[in-house]
């Protein structure tokens, strides 16, 4: 056997009795770590990943940026991570303080799923199988992509640091068997529509969900709006907050989200009609609050434009049937969510022309490949008229003209 590596047999295998292997071992890999003065370890299920590992840990020693492994728990590294992200000393891919509501969606997958499941598990012990099964687990039971991968996010975190703190070597997380995200493609809704759904609200809502439509704001971003960011001479909303259910004002979601959006469309006049009705606020007075300095509650901002939504539908209804006909389904308003209008938005502004740097600033997206993950194929859809655009461009190349 190579040097550095063992052969471990299961208990039942017949060379403990001197007999030949009847099972299938796993080989784990040792390397002397001076700096600690002990051993790292990793058992592998192979002998050529046992090797893999072996040289390229015993390079990482020569280099001195390999640590041995301590013997820290699952349970105990989560909740040092979740300790890191309150106080600030833990902070995000992109330098900042993680999110309230982020810490909290953490601290249920820690509490919920990962400590009961994998967090009497030493760290350094935690291996890729283990991680799929917790993963797997959670697709038998029937939930949803997003939700497993929610549930994954905080030891993902929780691995990568301790990668990049030498804890680790292999990242158990990496390479995982992920279920793909399937769900049913975002409706987005034509200006007609658009148009529709919010002149059957109150003024207020009306400008509320036009943010929505015609800026593309996420509901955060509407709660936390204060009139001084509203900027009618220059004709733009300059986004600089959010609103937290627990924490209230916030900053914005990323540094991309501080970003200025052009006053398009309707929604000049919806803002201004529901300026003029607030009796022209000053200073620095929430758009859309409850009071002055308290957002409106999520639910209801939904909730109370529903029963609006349905009390125009029952008007409809009862003048078709005056009428003495039946209304198709076109003619009914079908409502969207946030999501759904701010998906709307960004259609708008594909259509308009913008190209995709544009639109990743407008939306307030840190990563163009956000952009195209989500929207890329609002642009497929504009194929036709890119193909006539290159047979026009290389037909005058051909010609010279």
């Amino acid at each position: 056997m190579a040097e550095g590596i063992e052969v471990r047999h299961r208990k039942a295998c017949r060379t403990y009795d001197g007999g030949r292997c009847s099972c299938s071992p796993t080989y784990r890999a040792t390397v002397w770590v001076p700096e600690d003065e002990r051993l790292a370890r990793k058992s592998f299920p192979t002998l050529d990943d046992a090797k893999a590992w072996r040289r390229a840990a015993a390079t990482a020693v020569d280099r001195g940026v390999m640590r041995a492994p301590t013997a820290t728990t699952v349970e105990q590294a989560c909740r040092a991570l979740l300790a890191g992200m309150a106080d600030g000393t833990v902070l995000d891919r992109s330098g900042r303080r993680y999110k309230p509501s982020t810490i909290r969606s953490y601290t249920r997958s820690v509490e919920a799923f990962i400590v009961p499941k994998l967090g009497r598990a030493k760290l350094s012990d935690l291996r890729r199988r283990d991680v799929q099964e917790y993963v797997d687990g959670f697709v038998r039971e029937g939930v949803t992509a997003s939700t497993v991968l929610n549930r994954l996010d905080p030891l993902r975190v929780v691995c990568r640091r301790a990668i990049e703190d030498d804890d680790l070597a292999v990242n158990p997380t990496d390479h995982l068997r992920l279920p793909a995200r399937r769900g049913k493609r975002d409706r987005v809704a034509d200006v007609p529509r658009a148009t529709r759904l919010l002149d059957a609200l109150d003024v207020e809502d009306r400008a509320l969900w036009g943010c929505a439509y015609f800026a593309g704001l996420r509901v955060g971003e509407i709660r936390g709006l204060h009139w001084t960011e509203v900027d009618f001479d220059a004709g733009v909303i300059r986004v600089r907050w959010g609103w937290d259910d627990v924490e209230g004002l916030q900053d914005v979601k990323t540094e991309a989200g501080n970003r200025s959006i052009p006053l398009a469309g309707n929604l000049r006049a919806y803002l201004l009609e529901h300026y003029m009705q607030r009796g022209r606020p000053e200073g620095a007075v929430l758009v859309f609050g409850r009071t002055d300095d308290e957002a409106l509650d999520r639910r209801k901002m939904y909730t109370r434009v529903q029963a609006q939504w349905h009390e125009a539908n029952r008007r409809l209804t009862e003048e078709a049937e005056a009428e003495g006909r039946t209304l198709t389904y076109d003619e009914l308003l079908h409502p969207l969510t946030f999501h759904e209008a701010r998906h709307t938005c960004a259609s708008y502004l594909i259509a308009a022309g913008l190209n995709p740097k544009q639109l990743q600033t407008y939306i307030g997206h840190s990563s163009i490949a956000t952009t195209f993950d989500i929207y890329g194929h609002l642009f497929d859809q504009d194929a036709l008229h890119a193909t006539g655009k290159i047979d026009a461009y290389l037909e005058a190349a051909a010609t010279g003209i």
